[in-house]
């Protein structure tokens, strides 16, 4: 019986080991900052209708709308899908912690937003051409946990 006991007290100090991460990792979302370092990007508490300038101007293209819903640590994208041309992003955050939003071709960014709070929303319009973009959530750690998922821009 002693054998068994060590192996339960090892089991039980692994569990916690990985308990304390999850809760380090859901720490690491911050506080609800709503400053942006892009001008691409807003946040607010009821449905964002800003009219954001994006990186580079539009040359006649079609434009597209996709909703997004983040939460931890799933991103969906409706449609998964968009037109080449310039696409706005709908984002509610539907979770309990800090998520954002990056539009990343290969490793550049396209857009970005700032942090988007737990029930907020934020736009992010960005213009996009033909191919296949990843739209992750840069904080620490949750891209990882699997908040990455793929557009294809056609």
């Amino acid at each position: 019986m002693k054998a068994w006991s060590r192996s339960f007290a090892k089991v039980a100090v692994a569990l916690a080991a990985i308990a304390v991460l999850a809760f380090a990792l859901a720490a690491c979302g911050g506080s609800s900052s709503s400053s942006s370092g892009s001008s691409s990007a807003s946040s607010s508490a009821s449905s964002s209708s800003s009219s954001s300038a994006s990186s580079s101007s539009s040359s006649g293209g079609a434009s597209s709308t996709i909703s997004v819903t983040e939460k931890e640590y799933h991103i969906t994208l409706s449609p998964a899908t968009a037109k080449a041309g310039e696409v706005t992003f709908n984002i509610k955050n539907t979770g309990t912690i800090d998520h954002d939003i990056e539009v990343l071709q290969g490793t550049t960014s396209k857009g970005k937003t700032s942090l988007i709070s737990p029930g907020k929303t934020a736009t992010l319009k960005v213009n996009l051409s033909a191919g296949t973009y990843d739209v992750i959530c840069t904080v620490s750690g949750h891209r990882a946990l699997g908040m990455d998922t793929k557009l294809t821009v056609q």
